[in-house]
């Protein structure tokens, strides 16, 4: 709830012309809103074949929270 009424907040202070302060809302609501699908992302991204390779260094593993998954 706290993610989507910060975006709402966020959109709101964009339309009303503060869209500095709207976008960094908005983008904390983002980051709560989809808090859970960070680390499916994270697994998923270190399977794609190209750039896998990134995704599995130890720093990024650790950053993404897929050393907890794996």
């Amino acid at each position: 709830m706290q993610g989507t009424i910060s975006f709402g907040v966020g959109f709101f202070f964009v339309v009303i012309g503060w869209p500095i302060i709207g976008m960094v809302l908005e983008t904390y609501g983002f980051i709560v809103l989809f808090s859970g699908f960070w680390p499916t992302l994270a697994v998923f991204l270190q399977r794609i074949p190209i750039v896998g390779w990134l995704f599995q260094q130890p720093y990024i593993r650790s950053v993404c929270f897929v050393s907890k998954l794996s």
